[in-house]
């Protein structure tokens, strides 16, 4: 399995990455997970860099998580803390490629910061 690595600062954000790439793996993403099943990174990979399809919600969730929003280099663009379950719509401000949701806490301990570069290995 792959890691989740800032590759601005060389922090290893998440040691376990999972890929939701088809459309039944970005429809269900995380809903009904629960807290103690969450320990990996999921990243979706969209069709196209756009603002549109990087929206997200967190409907069906069963905990809060942090969101980053990366362009098609990989770079955080925006970035979402606490993320709380049952919200209908986020959109980001800026256009992105993929869509990153990890654990609640992650992007303050691991000082994810826009405009560093993030990558799995």
């Amino acid at each position: 399995m792959e890691k989740l690595i800032n590759e601005s600062n060389g922090k290893i954000i998440s040691r376990k990455a999972r890929h939701a790439k088809n459309f039944l793996e970005k429809f269900f993403g995380l809903m009904l997970v629960r807290a103690k099943e969450f320990d990996y990174a999921l990243v979706f990979h969209l069709e196209k860099e756009s603002r549109l399809n990087a929206s997200i919600h967190s409907m069906f969730m069963l905990m809060q998580i942090d969101v980053l929003w990366l362009d098609s280099r990989k770079k955080v663009v925006e970035l979402k803390q606490g993320l709380k379950p049952w919200v209908l719509n986020v959109t980001p401000k800026k256009k992105a490629k993929y869509v990153v949701e990890l654990r609640n806490g992650t992007v303050r301990k691991k000082k994810i910061k826009l405009g560093q570069k993030i990558n799995w290995v």
